[in-house]
């Protein structure tokens, strides 16, 4: 008989995840009261914006300037050094002039802006941008910006973080006529050069911008906007904007679990409540980037939502958001689920006993299968005294691919048969074939244990098929070694190993393992057998007439 102990290897392969995230587009406007095509291109533009699906994902800055003639516009001349300073940023000599993440230039012409936008908002970027924290109009307050970057390499050049307040709804009409102004920018921080920061792929970096909030701006028409920029290209690679006054916290998917398998096609999807959300936005998709969205609604009043029909053996991602009449916090960490699966788990291939291994003396036996698919949550292994498994010793469920059972709790001695059932959302598959195996556990007389460390001579030697092979292993030799694990191998003339017949923990007593060489097909001749223990073996050569 045979025992052979198989190394299993298993080969991980990593793969690249490019994790981009959703865009924000970034329009800068430069723009004056004293402009007279201004007073048509920017309610076009505000107008547009107002009804624009996605408008929540695009930040726009009205930079103001001091001319043409008579150059008196008030909101240039509350801060001069920042609106010069992005005016000649981007060497603008004419206004109205509408740029799109600061390298798309739509020129005078809002319809050319809105194209920009449009364009834009379906790409993806390789960074996120996060606004936390809290504004009021008495004590200012700190916000916390946090910056993401995918596993993509960042761009070559200087990356700079602009920060900005800009205010809405302001009543004033100058020279052109036009009598309400948006997104006016009324502060940058720390300036209008912005700040200059490194980053990592797949790093997070936190900044913090104090706001000693000015008591004429109005809080509830102002918004912080940040965005990223190359200092040199002048690309902006992403964007955010929020209300600057109250930030409405996100809420948390509760159900189902993030990751989970074996969903049914008509569940309910449930998150938390938001203190001062009025509704809920809720996106669920076939896809981690939302392209291929198979529910959208951001008018849900409860905590869940009902899906049915989906489709078996499909993963789903979805998000949530709160909404109030003044702000809408950000989209929640994405979950996904899987589906049940269209049919019951394969059967389970086992590999490790052996069919018809017998185990000498082991102080645990590892018994190992392999995975099946799909989406298998359980494995129930079975051990028996007999074939049919109707006299069981253990029977148990497990959510691994490996069962440890030491041999002296369970009482194990003799012949057994285990065999290994997977169990998906559908239920349980066919068990697997089983495997036979014996475990020998040698006596060992205490009064007269063994005081060297002996290889014998096999007998009968030569043999023909069968032989037996003796050694002892005393316990001052066990303490002795490094490593406590015993092998018996077998070699052939050219000292290549060809059979591992013992691989065990080592205890003190004496061993007789009958090696059967017709069980590994071996031919006739002259081999070697080795005992093995830490440091130290002993070698016997053995002739098999075939």
């Amino acid at each position: 008989m045979k025992i052979i102990f198989t190394a299993l290897f298993f080969l991980f392969l990593v793969h690249l995840n490019l994790n981009a995230f959703e865009r924000t587009v970034l329009a800068e406007i430069f723009t004056s009261t004293t402009c007279p095509p201004c007073a048509s291109q920017n309610p076009y533009f505000d107008n547009w914006l107002k009804n624009y699906n996605n408008k929540d994902r695009v930040a726009v800055i009205k930079y103001h300037v001091w001319w043409p003639s008579p150059g008196n516009d008030p909101f240039y001349h509350a801060n001069v050094t920042e609106n010069q300073g992005r005016t000649n940023y981007y060497s603008t000599n004419y206004v109205p002039r509408g740029i799109v993440n600061g390298i798309a230039d739509g020129s005078s012409s809002a319809g050319n802006w809105i194209v920009l936008i449009q364009n834009s908002i379906i790409t993806t970027s390789q960074f996120e941008i996060k606004i936390l924290g809290n504004v009021d109009s008495v004590q200012g307050g700190n916000l916390t910006i946090r910056v993401t970057a995918d596993n993509n390499s960042i761009p070559a050049g200087n990356l700079v973080l602009h920060t900005a307040i800009v205010e809405s709804n302001i009543n004033y009409t100058g020279t052109n006529g036009d009598p309400i102004h948006n997104f006016v920018m009324r502060k940058m921080y720390p300036n209008h050069t912005g700040e200059v920061f490194t980053i990592n792929p797949n790093e997070t970096k936190t900044f913090t911008r104090i706001f000693n909030w000015n008591s004429s701006w109005k809080l509830y028409n102002s918004h912080v906007v940040v965005f990223i920029q190359n200092q040199s290209t002048k690309e902006v690679y992403q964007a955010a904007i929020r209300k600057a006054n109250i930030f409405l916290a996100t809420p948390s998917p509760l159900y189902p679990p993030d990751n989970s398998t074996n969903q049914p096609v008509n569940l309910n999807l449930s998150w938390n409540r938001i203190s001062n959300a009025t509704n809920y936005g809720l996106e669920v998709a076939t896809d981690s980037l939302f392209a291929n969205k198979i529910f959208s609604d951001t008018t849900l009043v409860d905590t869940f939502k009902s899906l049915v029909k989906l489709a078996r053996e499909t993963w789903y991602y979805w998000r949530v958001k709160a909404i109030s009449s003044y702000a809408a916090s950000e989209w929640s960490n994405i979950n996904k689920f899987k589906t049940l699966p269209l049919n019951l788990p394969s059967q389970v291939q086992l590999i490790y006993p052996q069919d018809q291994a017998i185990l000498v003396n082991p102080v645990d036996i590892s018994f190992v299968w392999s995975k099946s698919i799909p989406d298998v949550d359980l494995y129930r292994l079975e051990i028996a005294s007999d074939s049919g498994f109707i006299y069981k010793i253990i029977d148990t469920t497990l959510v691994d691919t490996v069962l440890n059972l030491n041999v002296i709790r369970y009482n194990l001695s003799g012949d057994y048969f285990w065999r290994v059932t997977a169990h998906n959302g559908l239920g349980w598959g066919l068990p697997s074939s089983h495997r036979k195996l014996n475990i020998l556990l040698t006596s060992v007389e205490n009064e007269i244990l063994p005081i060297q460390f002996e290889l014998f001579q096999n007998f009968p030697n030569p043999f023909n098929s069968r032989t037996k092979i003796v050694f002892t292993i005393p316990q001052s030799i066990v303490d002795q070694q490094d490593s406590k694990n015993i092998s018996l191998s077998i070699y052939n003339l050219l000292g290549k190993e060809i059979v591992k017949v013992l691989d065990q923990i080592a205890r003190a007593g004496k061993y007789e393992i009958v090696f059967d060489a017709e069980d590994y097909n071996l031919s006739g001749g002259i081999y070697y057998y080795k005992l093995q223990l830490g440091a130290m073996s002993k070698i016997k050569k053995m002739i098999y007439l075939r």
